[in-house]
């Protein structure tokens, strides 16, 4: 696998795909999915989880680095900790 030279750049030219090409038909379609998409080709894979659209991207493209996304989210994954904790509402 080519190593991604560009995290940034790598992640907005992703990102700039899923909204031109994508976003109107899988924020209807597939909201909450997980979607790997291609950055040298364009293509989106699509999948319930991070594993499956993996699957389906690399069985097409087994040589490539994909960008993952969680339709409808701004973020794919959220981080929490134990400790973090709101402060009481006053």
């Amino acid at each position: 696998m080519e190593p991604i030279k560009n995290p940034e750049a790598f992640a907005r030219e992703a990102e700039a795909i899923y909204n031109r090409k994508y976003r109107g038909e899988f924020e209807s379609r597939y909201h909450g999915r997980i979607v790997a998409i291609d950055v040298k080709s364009g293509e989106a894979f699509v999948g319930r989880t991070e594993l499956d659209a993996r699957a389906k991207a690399h069985k097409k493209h087994p040589d490539r680095a994909f960008f993952f996304l969680r339709v409808g989210y701004r973020a794919a994954y959220r981080v929490t900790s134990p400790h973090f904790r709101r402060p009481p509402a006053q």
